[in-house]
């Protein structure tokens, strides 16, 4: 399979890194020299030093005999060109492009043009305040996804000093949450995600990903040691295309009052025009005696989106600091994730991510029915559908040999939700949702590819 990427920034070089170590034939492209450079030193792809909206440039690349091309630079007019050269010179080529334009993005007639063919358009900022709101929805959560038609959700939440499983191994949970035990599918300590064992120790602190049916969420709130408030009002500081977009999304929600601060003029006007039920306010996100004339201490929740991650971080520490009840910050250095967590930051949520968790989701295909990241991109959550000639069909999960490193975590049969044992058995259908370490992967789409179609 053959990947070009346009695009040599945060969201290109990921992609290329996990495409890379699964052994795909990927070409990355940027007018850049030093991301070029940075990219062949780090990597084994093949790299060209051109801009991705030129044909000769994607000619060189391979673009005629590519399978898919990523366009993913920070520029949309270059994203929209490469994939409408893309589809002059090979019309079947899969085109997905990043669009962080509102205005572009909401324009279906565009994307949808015969002559561009466009696959997938991805708006990072969108899916981020998305993931934002499902924190309002479910505030003792650091991370959800959904599987299965919403029947299944992967939930990431942190284990908190009173809470029952807090210290224990994890085939003594049992002892510790008679009829509740949670399946922990993975635990995030920051350097490093883990797919656990029975013998493994949840500690405090830890950021534990726990797959549960969607009905049944609200029970990991209290045995992880959460006594979360119902959110009825947010403070946003930032006018940034995440924080309107999230300001806009919150407006539809009854009940839920919406403050959106913002220090630049120009951009505070624009959001005043374009938000009906927000109240926008002119200052500094960091503006102490605005945020407290405010009410920042009778707050349920902060979310830091500004442009800016450090001023993010600072931003939502002073909220927390200041009596806000969530501090959310929006940061695509998910190497901070550790250090938000020590020092009072409740959410980080990153825009990188929700870009490289939708473009996976088309680079696995065939039966592949769902894929998102998670752990900081150092896992992945893979939805598929078992087929007749699979080897999993059939025996009990205690009978499948499946990689260090993975596991299969939920089971849907038709409307119902099976969280997998030992002596259950997958029948021709289901759809199971297997998670997995990024080290892993290979491994499972080598056990899997011939029997399930993964590729």
């Amino acid at each position: 399979m053959r990947i070009i990427i346009v695009g040599a920034g945060e969201v290109g070089r990921n992609i290329a890194a996990r495409l890379a170590a699964e052994a795909k034939d990927v070409v990355v492209v940027d007018r850049d020299e030093q991301k070029i450079r940075a990219v062949r030193e780090a990597m084994d792809v093949s790299a060209l030093v051109g801009s991705g909206s030129n044909p000769r440039v994607l000619t060189d690349a391979g673009i005629v005999n590519a399978e898919m091309l990523i366009a993913v630079t920070d520029r949309d007019e270059v994203n929209l060109t490469a994939a409408l050269v893309t589809a002059a010179y090979s019309p079947n080529t899969i085109k997905i492009a990043r669009i962080r334009s509102p205005d572009l993005f909401r324009d279906r007639k565009l994307l949808s043009y015969e002559g561009l063919r466009l696959d997938l358009a991805i708006n990072p900022e969108r899916v981020t305040a998305e993931k934002i709101h499902e924190v309002v929805r479910h505030p003792w959560a650091a991370d959800l996804m959904a599987f299965a038609d919403g029947h299944i959700t992967l939930a990431g939440v942190r284990i908190l000093a009173d809470s029952p499983l807090a210290g224990a191994q994890l085939k003594k949970l049992p002892q510790r949450v008679p009829g509740r035990v949670p399946l922990i599918v993975a635990v995030d300590r920051g350097a490093d995600v883990v797919i656990p064992s029975g013998n493994d120790r949840v500690e405090e602190g830890d950021l534990i990903y726990v797959v549960a049916k969607t009905t049944q969420l609200d029970v990991l709130a209290e045995v992880a040691g959460h006594h979360p408030r119902p959110i009825r009002s947010v403070i946003i500081g930032g006018a940034s295309r995440v924080g309107r977009y999230l300001a806009r999304q919150l407006e539809e929600d009854h009940g839920i009052s919406v403050k959106l601060i913002e220090p630049g003029a120009h951009a505070c006007r624009k959001a005043a025009e374009s938000l009906s039920k927000t109240i926008v306010i002119h200052a500094s996100i960091t503006d102490e005696a605005m945020l407290r004339s405010e009410g920042i201490d009778a707050c349920d929740m902060y979310v830091a989106a500004s442009t800016e991650e450090e001023l993010n971080i600072l931003a939502a520490l002073l909220a927390k600091r200041l009596g806000a009840g969530l501090a959310v910050t929006v940061s695509d250095r998910l190497d901070y994730q550790e250090l938000v967590a020590t020092i009072g930051v409740d959410v980080l949520v990153s825009p990188r991510s929700a870009a490289v968790g939708s473009i996976m989701h088309f680079i696995r295909r065939g039966r592949v029915l769902r894929v998102t990241s998670f752990g900081a991109g150092d896992a992945e959550a893979i939805e598929f559908e078992a087929l007749a000639t699979s080897d999993v069909v059939g025996k009990p999960l205690k009978d499948v040999k499946f990689p260090k490193g993975a596991i299969i975590g939920a089971v849907v049969r038709e409307e119902e939700v099976i969280i997998p044992r030992g002596d259950d058995v997958i029948n021709i259908g289901d759809h199971v949702i297997v998670f997995a370490l990024q080290k892993a992967i290979r491994k499972v789409e080598r056990a899997m590819s011939a029997k399930l179609e993964f590729f």
